[in-house]
């Protein structure tokens, strides 16, 4: 082998690297789950929250889209931004009715409305949620 052809061997290398590099590596959307699950076991609800909004957008009809949900609305209320959660809990109830689940969303909300100071809407909130 000559050296240009050796040259071109190793250039050849070096640019098959670069692009591999260069290449964006794509987790899983349930990597995404789990790290902000993680999030959400440590405490750190912003960041929860958001990784929990991250993967219902990314995978929406994957099985865990409602959980996340429910997850990131939890993570909203832990961390007093009640309007945000309220807003997340309503959209979890509207796309999962039947969740085993929605009784909390339907509590949450009410007490999102309390915490609010929106007591007249607190007050229908939770008297729909005991009367279900």
């Amino acid at each position: 082998m000559g050296i240009v052809s050796a040259f071109r061997a190793q250039f050849a290398c070096a640019c098959l690297l670069i692009v591999l590099v260069a290449l964006p590596l794509r987790a899983e959307p349930i990597d995404d789950y789990n790290t902000a699950l993680k999030l959400y076991e440590q405490k750190r609800w912003e960041a929860a929250a958001k990784g929990f909004a991250g993967f219902v957008k990314a995978a929406p009809q994957h099985p865990k889209s409602p959980l996340a949900q429910l997850y990131q609305g939890q993570a909203l209320t832990h961390a007093q931004k009640y309007s945000e959660s309220r807003v997340v809990f309503r959209e979890f109830l509207k796309s999962h009715a039947d969740h085993p689940d929605a009784p909390l969303a339907a509590y949450r909300i009410g007490e999102s409305s309390y915490f609010l100071s929106e007591y007249p809407a607190a007050a229908a909130e939770l008297g729909e949620f005991v009367t279900k």
